[in-house]
């Protein structure tokens, strides 16, 4: 179209449309002609000078917030590993708290950068547990691949639900949810999930992608979007721990077991009396059957150890084993008992002074789990015998008060026990000092030493379950593929007819 013919087709849109352009005008005359009769009016007043210096200073104060003002802390802070956590876990957990400190929302801005974050963690932590290797992200089995991948599920829904409960208001993507409405789909959807598991991080990907998806994440603020990103490192940190550290080839409340599979487990919780020769060990063993009110059935898993199985209310079945005396340097078989317990419970004679043995022993014990940074430390209960055998001897009328009592049998009492303690290393909370005699009922301060072991148990369980989860030998494993051949057969056979 010419410059003329424009020019001559305006008028004639004017002339056809005026009424519509009146209107126009109408209507945006005011929002023109307003301002401009403003700035006169601001002029006329003496004001026009105040008002541009005073949108001046605002203009120039909120680029001054934009720039200086930072996201909130998200708030997001992971577990930290107790007292008695192996080297490898504590390396791992301080390693994700660092990641979870500096993500940022552009952490989840895309999948390549979810990736990335995930990767991160996951890296962490198998080089926590195989420093060096270059390998150590793959270093799981398939079983416990796919336990993970059931619990890192239920953890990011759970914790994406609960750190944002508006989001459970949003529709949820049917791609990965709709799939358990069809049984052949369901099917096709765990085998993908498997072959997937090549690569552990790349399945929690595809997991938090079903998930946050399916939440409207790009929904959320910049602050939101970074709590959601140490969110993912939290929920990651505890299914990559379990991962690498084997507690997924057990089943346990804590992989995402069901409960029914968790109470059914039967192993007891092992503790060995351990100590010198005449400390009262047997009587010990004594005292806390006669305690319980049931005396178990007595077997001999070697010929130097004894057991009892002790039912406690609280504990379930204790397997004590009655350890024999400790020499000037603990045996080998000692040695392989006290690696193989739940729970120690270390007897000394508050009488007596010499600790030398004591020390060899548990120091050897702790250097183990050093030396092994995925082990962790046997929780140990120090129980100081023969307390009324102290200062003045022939004085003996309990109760006792050990913590603050003043009488001279309590001070020296509580004297013995700080003593015993520190010399063995063993923290206050977990020293019990008793009196042992048979039949149970003359023993004293019992009560005491079954709240110490009590206090101790779920470290106790947590050594239980780290026992079980020892890869099987060489046997098992050859057993265990013969059992699966035949299936093996049969199912290429139907796929063949097929």
């Amino acid at each position: 179209m010419t410059r003329r013919s424009l020019m001559a087709w305006v008028p004639d849109i004017v002339r056809r449309h005026w009424r519509e352009v009146v209107q126009a005008l109408l209507v945006f005359l005011p929002f023109v002609t307003l301002p401009t009769f403003g700035l006169i009016w601001l002029w006329q007043q003496g004001y026009l000078v105040i008002w541009l210096l005073t949108l001046l200073v605002m203009t120039a104060s909120m680029l001054a917030v934009r720039a200086l003002w930072r996201p909130p802390p998200h708030g997001v802070v992971l577990a930290g590993a107790d007292a008695a956590a192996s080297i490898a876990e504590k390396r791992a957990r301080d390693g994700l708290q660092l990641i979870a400190d500096q993500v940022s929302a552009a952490d989840v801005e895309s999948w390549e950068a979810v990736q990335a974050l995930i990767y991160r963690s996951f890296l962490v932590v198998a080089q926590s547990y195989r420093p060096g290797s270059t390998s150590a992200v793959f270093n799981f089995t398939l079983p416990e691949g796919l336990r993970m991948l059931e619990d890192a599920s239920r953890r990011l829904r759970v914790a994406l639900e609960r750190d944002f409960p508006v989001l459970r208001n949003v529709p949820v993507n049917l791609a990965v949810h709709g799939t358990a409405l069809f049984d052949p789909a369901r099917k096709l959807w765990n085998v993908w999930r498997v072959l997937r598991l090549a690569n552990p991080m790349s399945a929690v990907i595809q997991e938090a992608r079903a998930i946050i998806t399916g939440h409207a994440l790009s929904a959320l603020g910049e602050s939101a979007k970074t709590k959601v990103a140490a969110m993912l490192v939290r929920e990651i940190s505890d299914v990559a721990i379990g991962l690498y550290s084997g507690a997924y080839r057990s089943a346990s409340p804590s992989t995402g077991a069901r409960p029914a599979e968790a109470a059914a487990d039967p192993a007891p919780i092992v503790v060995l009396i351990a100590g010198q020769t005449n400390v009262g060990k047997s009587s010990l063993v004594n005292a806390l059957l006669g305690e319980a009110r049931q005396r178990a059935s007595l077997t001999y898993p070697s010929p130097d150890f004894t057991r009892f199985d002790l039912v406690d209310e609280k504990g379930g079945v204790l397997a004590l084993i009655d350890s024999p005396g400790l020499g000037p340097e603990p045996t080998k078989e000692w040695r392989d008992q006290a690696l193989q317990s739940d729970l120690i419970l270390w007897v000394v004679a508050a009488n007596r002074a010499d600790r030398a043995p004591d020390q060899r022993a548990i120091r050897q014990l702790r250097r183990f789990a050093r030396d092994d940074i995925r082990l962790r430390q046997v929780p140990v209960v120090l129980v100081a015998t023969h307390a009324d055998r102290l200062a003045p001897p022939m004085e003996w009328s309990p109760p006792y008060e050990i913590t603050q009592g003043v009488r001279p049998k309590e001070q020296n009492m509580r004297a013995a026990l700080t003593a015993a303690g520190e010399a063995l290393e063993i923290p206050s909370q977990r020293r019990v000092l008793v009196s042992v005699e048979y039949p149970g009922e003359k023993s004293w301060n019992i009560p005491a030493l079954l709240a110490a072991i009590h206090d101790a148990l779920d470290d106790a369980r947590q050594k239980r379950l780290e026992r079980g989860r020892g890869r099987e030998g060489w046997l098992k494993s050859l057993v265990d593929l013969a059992r699966s051949v035949p299936g093996t057969v049969v199912r290429i056979s139907e796929f063949v007819r097929r």
